[in-house]
């Protein structure tokens, strides 16, 4: 027997669309505190959470990572970056944490 879709996911799916350009307005605190929460609770191999989130705000800082980022229109343009960061050596310390 084949297995569905929720409607609600599958919309999701089908209707994402990726941003190249943003506009000038200010993203709210809690809305990126929002954002980072949910990012938190992403599934991962053994609940160790290797990553750190950093959120780039500061002008300074947002142009030298757009510069990094080869100066795409979308880096360019963001109000707000998060950069996730993979820490493969902070495995063993997470999972004592877990214990």
């Amino acid at each position: 027997m084949q297995k569905h879709f929720p409607s609600y996911l599958k919309e999701t799916i089908e209707h994402r669309r990726s941003v190249r350009r943003f506009t000038e307005e200010k993203i709210p605190q809690d809305i990126v505190d929002e954002c980072l929460r949910l990012a938190i609770l992403a599934p991962n191999s053994s609940n160790l959470q290797p990553w750190e989130f950093y959120v780039i705000s500061s002008p300074d800082i947002h142009r030298q990572v757009a510069t990094a980022c080869f100066q795409q229109r979308a880096a360019k343009t963001s109000a707000v970056m998060i950069a996730i960061v993979g820490r493969t050596n902070t495995w063993k310390q997470n999972a004592k944490r877990l214990l």
